[in-house]
């Protein structure tokens, strides 16, 4: 499974990233800071508040290059190892929220995060709070005006000479903006981490023992209905307050066919989407007496993933001899949104180990690291469809006598283990005092091996995803795969100062990735031709007392996108939704612009301007739905759904004694709804503000505001409206779609002691 929305569907995504010659904290740094490429600013990204999303507040938002949202969001790293070896099926949120438990939380560069991880994208990395010869406690309480409340604590402390604690736990208590009449909190996460230290060596080596222990249960639904006027902007649907009113049946009962046995079930959504997980890992370190710095890391997890997607499939109205009928048999007429629920479950195990050594020799700084990383997955998917009214609470209406019909024509079943054994280079070589040069390397040898009920050539249909397919039933048959893969990705960097305040900045990265394990989830044998992404930038910087801007041109390229997509037709009067794997190319091009302005004391201001055009390439496909017509698909050099051409962050902030005020604006220039780009969404604007207060040392008091523009930020896609290039009858238009979170206001104490 590579994308669970809808074809269309329009996410938070913002800007094109690029090199900047700042500090974590955003602070001006030397130019000659700014050459010295082994120093924090060249391996991790300021000023990008990703944990400021205006989709969710429980993860932190992607920061997109250019190519379009991933269901997973931004990578994670913790302490030295992803979060999850890969984002799917056991999501990073599941059992990762930072906070006090976490000394560190930074956003690397794209050409770090390929190195340790082989991502395209920016990473997260985070490292946890160890116990030290002080004993420290820490505090963070935050509640909202909707009633979620969030605690965080951590305590560290020392147990005796040479031994470390340090013990935390999260809890979330969220009942959501809208509330489901069928769940208390659509999320409730928990979440323990401890660890034990020693030290020795005077500090210069170090292991500790890892745990930690998450239970996860999240059930957001931020969908609703509006009007499409047609012309990009979008009105309210009277009696239906987008953001607050729920659009999920009050009964949160899904029924579903089991993929493995053929069994008809039904289960609650709070149930269904209950995930848990247990780890257990070691990590250190240690210092020689030559400087070399030589880092482990190991990890074991097990997890069971469980979650479901009540995706919008598409919203027409009926008289009532369609056959629709209300829960007590009457016919129907009205309004019906029809739903397309998919249903996962998997059981991951994970083995992770990394090994790096670092050390500077004459001008160089030289690492060398070895990751050994196995993943073990059994994955069902179960689709449904089913409808329910267009209103506030909404009625879950049967069709023909069904209350859910359609079962796993897009289920999927995989069984089967990943390998990555990589080794990675680079070096930050300070050639002269204004010349420095970039450059690594990471050789990854893949294995991938499993069974899963593929067609293993276009002549077997005994796979097809028919409706009520299962692997018990009659035909059919598992198929077998094994493969060995080599992945090479490079990366390399230049930076030249022309004067003490300007120079210039290059960077290249080169990325490949084959197929995964989802890849072979679906009814045709998988898309075995690699990916490769490549991005180029080049720039120049320029820094003075109060300035310090970059500006940069790029263009990355990522070939064979592999996704997995749900597609919508109105078959006779009924809504049918299939699922088509699509293979393309997405190019962009882009002009960013990076600025840090701090005329006088107190004052910053950071502004980030991005033009960029992403484009489809080699795009065309063909898809047949139960009439027996084929739609032919061609997109090729149409703009790229869902990203906008035109992007603008700005975050002011003002400091004076114990005050902090600070804003941040998003911008977001117009994005397409579907992909002949007949229709679109105008640009729209996600705000965030608040006012920090230092009591004393130890405590400290904010209050923030999200969205304090009260926009209601309405997203998503019109069924079929792929297959449509007339946009006329799409003006007025009742549609359903995504939405930003309401306006919110939150209060929060930190305490640290």
């Amino acid at each position: 499974m590579k994308n669970v929305c809808k074809i269309g569907l329009i996410g938070p995504l913002v800007l094109f990233g690029c090199f900047r010659p700042l500090g974590v904290k955003g602070q001006p740094v030397s130019v000659q800071d700014t050459l010295n490429l082994r120093n924090t600013a060249s391996k991790e990204v300021g000023n990008r508040n990703v944990m400021l999303n205006a989709s969710d507040a429980t993860k932190p938002r992607e920061v997109n290059i250019g190519l379009p949202g991933t269901t997973g969001g931004t990578e994670i790293m913790e302490d030295g190892l992803p979060v999850s070896y890969y984002f799917w099926p056991y999501m990073s949120y599941m059992n990762w929220r930072g906070g006090v438990s976490y000394k560190k939380s930074a956003l690397m560069s794209l050409s770090e995060s390929a190195l340790l991880s082989g991502n395209v994208g920016y990473t997260l990395n985070s490292e946890t709070r160890l116990g030290a010869d002080r004993t420290e406690a820490h505090l963070d309480y935050t509640l909202n005006h909707f009633g979620s409340q969030k605690f965080d604590v951590g305590i560290a402390g020392k147990i005796a000479e040479g031994w470390y604690y340090s013990i935390g736990s999260f809890q979330n208590f969220d009942p959501g903006s809208n509330r489901l009449e069928f769940a208390r909190y659509q999320d409730r996460t928990q979440i323990y981490k401890a660890a034990l230290t020693h030290r020795w060596n005077e500090g210069r080596g170090e292991v500790s023992l890892l745990l930690k222990h998450a239970d996860n249960i999240y059930i957001r639904d931020s969908k609703g209905p509006f009007i499409y006027v047609g012309d990009g902007s979008v009105r309210l649907m009277e009696g239906f307050d987008l953001g607050k009113d729920s659009y999920m049946p009050s009964d949160g009962l899904i029924t579903y066919q089991d993929v493995v046995t053929g069994e008809i079930r039904t289960g609650n959504l709070h149930d269904m989407n209950h995930s848990h997980g247990n780890e257990i890992g070691l990590a250190g370190k240690y210092q020689s007496d030559d400087g070399g710095l030589l880092k482990y890391s190991l990890r074991y997890k097990r997890a069971r993933s469980n979650w479901t997607s009540n995706g919008l499939a598409g919203l027409s109205y009926v008289d009532n001899e369609t056959g629709y009928a209300t829960p007590d048999g009457s016919p129907y007429e009205g309004n019906v949104q029809s739903r397309y629920s998919l249903y996962y479950r998997g059981a991951v195990s994970d083995i992770l180990g990394t090994l790096e050594y670092n050390r500077s020799l004459a001008g160089h700084d030289l690492r060398i690291g070895l990751n050994q990383w196995h993943n073990r997955v059994e994955m069902k998917t179960m689709t449904s469809n089913w409808a329910h009214t267009v209103e506030a609470n909404p009625q879950h209406l049967s069709y023909n006598g069904l209350s859910f019909w359609g079962f796993n024509t897009g289920a999927e079943y995989y069984d089967g283990r990943e390998n990555k054994l990589s080794l990675y280079a680079s070096d930050d070589w300070q050639i002269r005092k204004d010349l420095s040069l970039s450059y690594g390397i990471r050789l990854e040898y893949y294995h991938i091996d499993g069974h899963s009920p593929m067609n293993p050539t276009t002549d077997d249909r005994y796979n097809d995803r028919s409706e009520g397919f299962n692997l018990a039933k009659e035909g059919v048959k598992l198929t077998a795969f094994n493969y060995n893969w080599f992945n090479p990705i490079a990366t390399a960097g230049l930076h030249y100062a022309l004067s003490g305040s300007f120079g210039l900045t290059a960077d290249y990265l080169f990325n490949r990735q084959h197929p995964r394990l989802e890849d072979f989830a679906g009814q045709d044998y998988a898309n075995l031709a690699p990916v490769d992404v490549q991005l180029g930038r080049f720039g120049v910087y320029y820094r003075n007392g109060w300035v310090n801007l970059v500006s940069t041109l790029s263009y990355i390229r990522k070939t064979n996108y592999k996704s997995r997509s749900q597609f919508t037709a109105n078959i006779d009067g009924v809504d049918e939704t299939r699922t088509a794997s699509i293979n393309y190319d997405i190019a962009t091009t882009g002009w960013t612009t990076d600025v840090v302005l701090t005329p006088f004391k107190g004052f910053q201001l950071h502004y980030l301007l991005t033009w960029q055009k992403p484009r489809y390439r080699n795009f065309d496909t063909t898809l047949t739905f139960s009439d027996g017509t084929p739609h032919d698909f061609s997109f090729s050099g149409r703009k790229v759904t869902g990203v906008s051409e035109l992007l603008m962050e700005i975050d002011p902030s003002y400091s004076i004694d114990r005050w902090r005020f600070w804003l941040s604006f998003r911008y977001f220039s117009k994005q397409y709804i579907n992909k002949p780009n007949t229709l679109y969404f105008n640009p729209r604007w996600e705000t965030f503000g608040g006012i920090d207060y230092r009591l004393n040392s130890h405590i400290s008091l904010s209050a923030n505001v999200v969205n304090f523009l009260n926009q209601k930020g309405a997203s998503g896609s019109i069924a079929a409206a792929d297959l449509v290039t007339e946009p006329s009858m799409y003006r007025d238009y009742l549609m359903s779609g995504s939405f930003i979170r309401p306006f919110t206001t939150e209060l929060s104490v930190k305490m640290n002691f």
